[in-house]
């Protein structure tokens, strides 16, 4: 079974429930590193833990306060997700697909070219605000 077989089949059981994203965010990983030929000691004892690992969505109603949605995703998960769905462009906040691309596969060198803060999103209709930030 090639890499990316094994991204499909993980994200499969993260949709049907039998793992949760934690599991499926360390197998993805463990994946990431088998094919760079790494081991996860030797990769965890090299990257700092200032780097950021989840990419945090905030939606509020900015009227009521009300937090609509609040959905944290790891960014192994976003770039096993973006691997799998290469012909789709997820238009983020903004970002071209270069800097998303660059967000998940290098994100302290994202933070420093482009800063860790993202645009808030705000719909005057309906009173909602989307905040994006790197945790």
């Amino acid at each position: 079974m090639n890499t990316n077989d094994e991204r499909i089949r993980i994200l499969t059981l993260v949709q049907d429930g039998s793992i949760g994203v934690n599991e499926a965010t360390e197998l993805l990983r463990a994946l990431d590193l088998n094919a760079n030929g790494l081991d996860q000691a030797d990769s965890e004892a090299d990257s700092p833990a200032s780097v950021p690992r989840l990419l945090r969505i905030l939606k509020t109603n900015e009227l009521t306060h009300q937090t609509l949605a609040d959905i944290t995703i790891p960014l192994d998960l976003l770039k096993a997700g973006m691997r799998v769905g290469a012909n789709f462009y997820l238009d983020l906040a903004g970002l071209s697909p270069a800097q998303l691309d660059l967000l998940v596969s290098s994100p302290q060198q994202f933070v420093k070219k482009f800063g860790s803060n993202f645009p808030d999103f705000y719909n005057e209709e309906t009173n909602e605000s989307i905040h994006l930030s790197l945790v």
